[in-house]
């Protein structure tokens, strides 16, 4: 009926999950990752994970759909792909009224157009101008609710009893999180992101700053600003090809690793750094060399650039505070 797709995996440090998940009995998990399992368990003892694991490599997965038969949620693996087929939209068959929270123009119409045959109600709201004090009112009924967290955040203690799933639009959780008061009564409620569909915007972002600074874009536009022209001004200071740069990306999850990959298309020297071992039937062929978080400043002082896109969660927070950025190349100091 439900499958949580959450590429990160990291269910642990969701305390709303862990609140929603607390009536569940038995969830199938379908992955890649060793340990999955075994840290799902600790994080939910209660619950008990049925295991379906795949090697890829050797493994057909034909055999899925009937392993999954009488399955209620699925934690799976973004490999297998699930988010296009048909197992997601039959779930969603069932489903008569999906409320939206958003600010983004164009939202609803492109959520009806990939599930004709489900109602999506419009909720929105102008950030600039409009309370959201009214929310938890206007979702009165409400069983799935798919949001912007800038809006919801506020609201996330104050929901009604019925809703029972609430889909962030937005990578992280943590504008929904911050808003949680611990003294008070946690939702009933599952949360689940997104996971992917971010890399080509983010890629897009470094490529578009690491050209810029390389090709001085910046100074070229003060100056025509200033109406000064200096002819030869991409030599003053040196002007390097993107082959002979390293980018390190902190966080190698689905952003990290379609940024990778476009780093990888100009020929750059890619290097990521990962909470936990990765192995190597897993590794991106777009990254170089894996450092663990242990070994940031090892990573940093290969690097000409630096591209954070880790979820801001207690164990990342900080993690380039103090002198850690003083590893970095001395002629370079670039984080994006």
């Amino acid at each position: 009926e439900i499958v949580i797709c959450d590429p990160e995996g990291d269910l642990s440090g969701c305390s709303l999950v862990t609140k929603a998940m607390s009536s569940v009995t038995v969830v199938h998990v379908v992955y890649v990752l060793d340990g999955l399992v075994e840290e799902l368990s600790r994080a939910l003892p209660d619950v008990t994970f049925k295991s379906l694991k795949y090697d890829l490599q050797v493994t057909s997965t034909e055999d899925l759909p009937s392993r999954l038969e009488g399955a209620e949620i699925v934690i799976c693996d973004p490999e297998g792909d699930l988010s296009g087929c048909s197992l997601v939209t039959k779930a969603m068959s069932s489903v008569t009224v999906v409320h939206v929270v958003y600010v983004l123009d164009g939202l609803v119409e492109e959520l009806s157009r990939a599930l004709p045959d489900v109602t999506f109600k419009s909720l929105k709201y102008d950030l600039q101008v409009t309370s959201t004090e009214d929310l938890p009112s206007r979702l009165e009924g409400a069983e799935i609710v798919i949001c912007d967290p800038r809006v919801l955040g506020p609201s996330v203690q104050r929901l009604p009893a019925s809703v029972k799933w609430i889909q962030s639009l937005f990578a992280g959780t943590d504008r929904l999180s911050c808003n949680i008061d611990q003294s008070k009564p946690l939702p009933d409620v599952l949360l689940t992101r997104i996971g992917e569909g971010f890399g080509p915007d983010i890629s897009t972002y470094v490529i578009g700053q690491i050209i810029a600074r390389e090709r001085k874009f910046f100074q070229y536009y003060r100056n025509q600003m200033e109406r000064r022209y200096e002819k030869f001004l991409h030599e003053n200071g040196g002007c390097r090809n993107l082959c002979d740069l390293t980018v390190g990306i902190l966080g190698v999850g689905n952003i990290g690793q379609h940024v990778a990959k476009v780093c990888k298309s100009f020929d750059m020297r890619v290097l990521g750094l990962v909470k936990r071992d990765v192995p190597v039937c897993e590794r991106s062929s777009c990254v170089d060399q894996y450092f663990f978080t242990g070994q940031i400043r090892d990573l940093v002082k290969e690097c000409d650039y630096i591209c954070n896109v880790l979820p801001s969660c207690p164990s990342t927070r900080n993690l380039l505070s103090g002198d850690v950025l003083s590893s970095c190349k001395p002629r370079v100091r670039n984080l994006l």
